[in-house]
């Protein structure tokens, strides 16, 4: 039974995207530390989306955009009309750090809210302005070693809490 109802709730997922037209989206966002690359699509109904998003970023102790960022999320549209729309999305994701000193991955998990504005005619080409919290903390051991002592010491990353960006998206 179990076997079915899985059959039958993926082949209505397939056929959601069979159907729908600009139900995807390619989204660019830029914050002050954070450069992403993302992925929208609408599913089950036209206020529900999930997002795949991917970028570089510089959060750890050397500051270069040299760490890569990657996050899986829903999100929901709470308000629109024709050319505005408000939407929450919450999610989780990873962050791998790059640097001499150490290399870790930091679980993070986020929510946050959208303003988008479409533009044009048809709304395919859109503007975001994303605010909210994401939490990501990781404890690291360093260990250093001469021929004449041993030390090691524990830190911790964390990431910064609050963010804020803008962005632009392609809907298609």
């Amino acid at each position: 039974m179990k076997k079915i109802f899985a059959i039958t709730f993926f082949v209505f997922l397939l056929s959601q995207n069979a159907k729908s037209q600009n139900s995807r989206t390619i989204t660019f966002q830029l914050s002050y530390n954070q450069v992403e690359l993302g992925f929208e699509h609408k599913i089950l109904t036209k206020k529900l989306f999930a997002e795949l998003h991917a970028g570089i970023t510089n959060q750890d102790i050397n500051s270069n955009f040299d760490d890569f960022t990657s996050r899986l999320g829903l999100g929901y549209t709470a308000l629109s009309n024709p050319k505005n729309q408000i939407s929450t999305h919450a999610g989780f994701g990873l962050y791998f750090t790059n640097n001499n000193y150490y290399s870790i991955t930091v679980p993070l998990v986020y929510v946050g809210t959208r303003y988008t504005r479409l533009l044009g005619q048809t709304g395919k080409h859109r503007l975001y302005v994303n605010a909210g919290y994401r939490y990501g903390k990781k404890d690291y051991k360093e260990k250093f070693s001469s021929n004449i002592v041993n030390v090691s010491s524990v830190g911790t990353i964390k990431l910064s809490p609050l963010y804020f960006s803008i962005g632009y998206g392609y809907n298609f």
